[in-house]
């Protein structure tokens, strides 16, 4: 009776294991083998198909120690019960960028040092789009991280401002309802400006108008007889002239690379020009612009102990999805949000707007006053670190206006720091929309802007450590800390 008694135990045992379709991944892999644990596979389309093929109960996408350098997303689609985590303790990395190769930097002059892009086999170096307040976030260009840290393009002055002077031409006001895309014109002051007339792409940022509302423009004329700057595109709200807030400054100027954290990149030539001022371990560059994971109607997904990093865009994007996790898991170095879930309904337009990260006509398209989303429901992200971001950190959404219909997602005990490095204004660390959504025991800090930025009905924000950014309420005022 005894044997018999554990004979049951082990064969329940084996049953419940073999119900576990489990899959290995090494960066050292080879897709011919059979994705063991001592034989892994290389890519995720071999480590999916396995899956498919064997699908019995949970599957398990193992991830051996290492970093995974991705040309495209990972597609998880119509797909349920399955799960991707580092093996043990072995520290994993989900890369939207490169290495580049140390020994091929070469001096330039003083500082300044350089690498061939091209000539080492790169040539997608993105373009410089407008952004900022009213727009899409969108993609950023090419980045550059040198020893795990973001540079950013030359810039000038390099740690102020320039006040704007007097306006000659407003332009036209897209929140007014004009599109006609016609650029401002302003006086400039500093003298420094007329050295740029031979520059090829310099663009402005700053706060034309309202204190609230950065917007980044392209330069198209410099008249240093008159003292004038002309722009290529609108600003939000028009340019404005004598408010202590209406300062701007000028990047990606070739001739400006001058400070650290700085560089420039040749589109022409693909040659990559920066600062050095320590010794360099890594340099890296961002390549990806599509999202790390995208998450499409599927459920009981979970990602688990997986740093995310050198995207141009988005570390997670899912919409249409149920119960489904994220935990454990490392957002650095991106260049928009963190985490995205579903999308926005436009009343300005009537429409849905699609592939909204992808660049498609995403640069005139406004974000303002979604009605309802299908960012899911019962899901969860939990114990997760988000910094240095380009743009916010989550994006979190679900339940319907409509009816009610609460999302019951949930953000707890994640640690946001350190965001908006790019996008400066309305990218929260945490913006929450929708229906019954809850925010708890976060960590918010250190950000140009918001910390929590809420829309909708009955979500519940509580017990959570904001400092150095503020809470804001649509149309209800803002709730500012210490």
């Amino acid at each position: 009776m005894k044997n018999q008694f554990l004979f049951l135990i082990l064969f329940s045992s084996f049953t419940i294991a073999a119900q576990t379709n489990e899959v290995y991944l090494s960066p050292d892999g080879d897709d011919k083998n059979d994705g063991s644990i001592t034989r892994p596979v290389f890519s995720f389309d071999k480590a999916f198909k396995i899956i498919k093929k064997n699908k019995k109960g949970k599957s398990e996408i193992i991830l051996r120690g290492g970093t995974y350098y991705l040309n495209k997303s990972i597609e998880i689609i119509n797909q349920k019960n399955i799960s991707i985590q580092a093996f043990k303790n072995e520290n994993v990395i989900l890369s939207g960028g490169m290495d580049l190769d140390i020994t091929k930097i070469k001096k330039y002059k003083n500082e300044i040092y350089s690498y061939d892009l091209k000539e080492n086999g790169i040539d997608n170096y993105g373009n410089i789009r407008p952004f900022g307040f009213g727009k899409l976030s969108i993609p950023t260009t090419m980045e550059v991280f040198q020893n795990n840290e973001p540079m950013h393009l030359a810039r000038y002055p390099n740690d102020t401002t320039l006040a704007m002077g007097p306006i000659v031409e407003t332009g036209s006001i897209p929140r007014n309802g004009d599109f006609s895309g016609k650029g401002g014109i302003f006086e400039y002051h500093d003298q420094k400006i007329a050295t740029w007339k031979n520059e090829m792409d310099v663009w402005l940022r700053g706060y034309f108008q309202h204190g609230y509302a950065e917007d980044i423009v392209q330069l198209k004329t410099i008249d240093s007889k008159n003292n004038l700057l002309e722009t290529i595109h609108p600003s939000h709200y028009g340019f404005g002239h004598g408010k202590e807030w209406q300062q701007y400054f000028a990047f990606n100027i070739f001739s400006e690379l001058d400070a650290k954290n700085e560089f420039y990149i040749d589109r022409k030539k693909g040659i990559l020009y920066f600062f050095k001022t320590e010794n360099i371990e890594k340099l890296q560059v961002s390549i990806l612009e599509d999202p790390i994971i995208s998450i499409e109607d599927s459920e009981y997904i979970e990602i688990k102990n997986i740093i995310f990093e050198n995207s141009r865009g988005l570390g997670i994007f899912a919409q249409n999805h149920e119960h489904c996790k994220i935990k454990h898991c490392t957002f650095r170095n991106l260049g928009s949000y963190a985490i995205w879930t579903g999308k926005k309904y436009l009343r300005s337009n009537e429409q849905i707007i699609e592939n909204m990260f992808f660049g498609k006509n995403a640069e005139n398209k406004t974000t303002r006053n979604p009605l309802f989303l299908n960012g899911g429901k019962n899901n969860l992200i939990q114990n997760c670190e988000i910094h240095n971001t380009g743009a916010g950190g989550i994006y979190l959404s679900g339940g319907n206006r409509k009816d009610l219909s609460p999302g019951n997602n949930v953000v707890s005990n994640c640690h946001i720091h350190h965001y908006n490095r790019i996008e400066k204004s309305y990218r929260p660390g945490i913006e929450i929309t929708g229906v019954g959504n809850k925010i708890e025991h976060c960590h918010i800090h250190h950000s140009p802007h918001m910390a929590i930025f809420l829309r909708g009905n009955d979500h519940i924000i509580e017990k959570n450590d904001i400092h150095d950014v503020c809470m804001e309420i649509d149309d209800g005022g803002s709730i500012r800390s210490k």
